[in-house]
């Protein structure tokens, strides 16, 4: 006689877990889980010269004049060109995409798309200043893709709201030859231990070399309009291969 009224029980005990379980969100897939929106900040006419060894329907593009006459330049090469130039080392993938990890969210530099164009925005050891644009809405996060060639580079990075206010980041970018180290907070790696070519693809170093990526942690309560970039005179060159953002999930 209990049977019938015990089962019920069980029953209505499950219902209210499924529900408890919908209402919080707990009983969704993955797939339906909120995503945070990624943003390539599209880096247009500040990029200035290349320097990644990519292929191009079927032929190989190499860097730009300024790197093909330096004496020790920072060049790479993607996976494709160091096949076809017959080069052993750790490459950089050919589309320039990099998934997401817990370091960073989906990245996809220039290099990836440029064919014979600009991949990057190369600062040599005089002072250099630029502006990019960034799709006007807050972000909980910005990212700026650099390497250092011939030593550390210190930048500021001045982010500018809808507001008009402006709030400054300063760090050092490391050279390439380094991962970040303890004392280099808000620093990640995008793309590790790669090889070292020259500009004509020959193997220069096959590996311990580094893309890495700095946040600029922007104020997510503010809209955010652009960043301003600014590297001063030193005995280094730096490099910007790309930018990802990240909007404030209530945005999205």
């Amino acid at each position: 006689m209990n049977q019938p009224c015990s089962c019920r029980r069980v029953h209505l005990a499950a219902l209210a877990t499924l529900a408890l379980l919908l209402a919080c969100g707990c009983g969704r897939s993955g797939s339906e889980q909120p995503k945070a929106s990624t943003v390539q900040i599209d880096l247009g006419a500040a990029l200035t010269s290349r320097l990644v060894i990519t292929v191009h329907d079927g032929v190989v593009q190499l860097p730009s004049p300024d790197q093909l006459t330096r004496p020790h330049p920072a060049v790479m090469i993607t996976e494709a060109a160091a096949l076809n130039s017959k080069v052993t080392c750790r490459t950089l993938p050919d589309s320039g995409v990099f998934a997401a990890n817990l370091d960073h969210p989906e990245v996809i530099l220039p290099y990836g798309v440029a064919a014979a164009g600009m991949q990057v925005r190369m600062s040599d050891h005089r002072t250099d200043a630029y502006e990019i644009a960034v799709p006007p809405g807050r972000y909980e996060r910005l990212q700026l893709f650099l390497l250092s060639n011939n030593g550390r580079t210190p930048i500021t990075v001045s982010l500018h709201y809808g507001d008009g206010s402006t709030i400054q980041r300063s760090t050092t970018v490391m050279d390439w030859y380094n991962p970040p180290g303890a004392s280099d907070p808000g620093w990640v790696v995008l793309a590790g231990n790669l090889g070292k070519v020259t500009a004509v693809a020959t193997l220069a170093e096959h590996d311990h070399h580094y893309i890495n990526g700095f946040d600029l942690a922007p104020d997510p309560s503010r809209q955010l309009t652009s960043f301003a970039v600014v590297k001063n005179d030193s005995r280094s060159e730096l490099f910007l291969f790309g930018a990802t953002a990240v909007r404030v999930l209530a945005d999205q």
